[in-house]
């Protein structure tokens, strides 16, 4: 069983970092995400966020730290009970986000990609003038 959570982690980890990698790629690596994607003791952006019986999400790992400590809620300075709940809506919604922002820079990328070729170069193309009709009254 340990070595299957390992595993999964270790995979868990390098799809990160490819996805880390191909944000870089597209100049989203300084985007900040939105806040709420952020742990609240880490601020950093959730990879399994969990909700304690506080009511908030937090990063597994962090929140774990904490009930081993005094228990008590970071931001409430309530007992915690020690179940913790995946939320496995908001692990969607980062993942969901993540990927939109990717096949968005992407789609950017080709059509710039495009109109630079066929252009010859990476200037957009010359609007093209519109030449007004008159109506004439008889």
């Amino acid at each position: 069983a340990a070595l299957e959570r390992a595993r999964g982690r270790v995979a868990e980890i390098n799809g990160e970092a490819e996805r880390r990698a191909r944000r870089e790629s597209f100049g989203l690596g300084a985007l900040p995400p939105p806040e709420e994607f952020n742990c609240p003791l880490t601020l950093e952006q959730m990879r399994d966020p969990v909700v304690a019986s506080d009511g908030n999400s937090y990063e597994r790992a962090a929140i774990e730290r904490v009930l081993r400590g005094d228990g008590l809620s970071p931001l409430t300075r309530q007992p915690l009970e020690r179940t913790l709940f995946p939320n496995r809506a908001l692990k969607r919604r980062i993942e969901e986000y993540e990927e939109r922002d990717l096949q968005i820079a992407a789609m950017v990328v080709a059509a710039t990609g495009e109109r630079g070729e066929a252009s010859g170069s990476a200037e957009p193309a010359p609007k093209r003038s519109r030449t007004r009709r008159s109506s004439q009254v008889t």
